[in-house]
């Protein structure tokens, strides 16, 4: 007897299984697994063959495993999901949607006033000064006669009267100018 087979004998409790992706094999239930058989990678062990897809388990939604031969399935981060049961990989959650949390199956809409530009985001941010929340994930520009000096909101302010901008995405009242005449708030044209 060698060193090596005492050596990997001693080590060697239970099986090493050869689970596929997406699967896992639990260390916690070896009830499952008829203790007369043993799969080994060890050459000085007869090779028992057991079905993996019998004994290893799917990854549940919001895991994954890559690769084989695994005992644990991949909690998928933040900005990341796995929709499915025995996912191989994580999704990247797409630009104008989030997940803050790990493990989960869905990634979240950005509310409305509030987007991301990336994939694999784990917040949104309120949308910029001279824009407005128009739906969830959309910032759109300040029209003309409007501006916004504030960020995640979901409407843009008018000009005051008798003041107009001949621009989008205005940033600020003081981009709103004086009118030579009288006009009604958004209906100056700056000519």
């Amino acid at each position: 007897m060698s060193f090596s087979f005492c050596f990997f004998h001693f080590l060697d409790p239970m099986p090493i299984v050869a689970c596929p992706r997406g699967k896992y094999y639990d260390i916690n239930a070896k009830e499952k697994i008829d203790p007369t058989q043993r799969y080994h990678f060890y050459p000085t062990y007869d090779i028992t063959d057991i079905n993996p897809w019998e004994i290893c388990q799917d990854c549940p939604t919001g895991w994954s495993q890559p690769s084989e031969f695994s005992f644990q399935c991949l909690e998928c981060p933040p900005g990341q999901v796995a929709d499915k049961t025995r996912a191989f990989n994580c999704t990247e959650c797409i630009a104008k949607t989030y997940q803050d949390v790990s493990g989960k199956k869905d990634c979240l809409n950005c509310p409305v006033g509030k987007t991301n530009k990336k994939s694999a985001s784990s917040f949104c941010s309120g949308c910029d000064i001279g824009t407005y929340g128009t739906e969830p994930g959309v910032c759109s520009d300040c029209e003309i006669g409007q501006y916004n000096d504030a960020k995640g909101v979901t409407h843009c302010k008018l000009c005051p009267v008798d003041t107009y901008n001949n621009f989008t995405a205005s940033l600020k009242i003081e981009e709103c100018l004086n009118c030579h005449i009288s006009h009604k708030p958004q209906t100056t044209t700056g000519k």
